[in-house]
């Protein structure tokens, strides 16, 4: 018998499921752009009912900073690494809009999937 075979089979023995599922992933449920005179993280759209929207983002904010990080310099994938975690954790946005500045706590929630037209 296969050592694998053999794993799962003591696995199910147990009662133990044999495959685990990883956590999902959540985010803030807003879309971000560079304005390309500036480099400047702009708030593009912010899902309705959504975690940044519960947390105060609004459309056309200027997000400055993740967590304290300054996100000048860092690329798409960094800023999404950055807004992601796991499900009921917070993430502290320090975002200009207009001639003020707001710090905003938002909950990460589960993303859902995105499903586009059969291809």
């Amino acid at each position: 018998m296969p050592v694998f075979t053999l794993f799962v089979m003591l696995f199910v023995m147990m009662g133990l499921p044999a495959c685990r599922s990883l956590p999902p992933v959540a985010s803030v449920a807003a879309v971000f752009d560079r304005d390309l005179d500036t480099g400047a993280l702009i708030v593009r759209e912010v899902a309705v009912g959504g975690a940044a929207e519960l947390g105060g983002l609004q459309r056309g904010d200027h997000i400055k900073m993740i967590d304290g990080l300054l996100v000048d310099g860092h690329d798409r994938d960094r800023i999404r690494t950055l807004l992601r975690g796991a499900v009921g954790t917070r993430v502290s946005l320090t975002v200009l809009r207009g001639h003020s500045v707001y710090e905003l706590v938002i909950v990460r929630a589960a993303t859902r999937p995105r499903v586009g037209p059969a291809r």
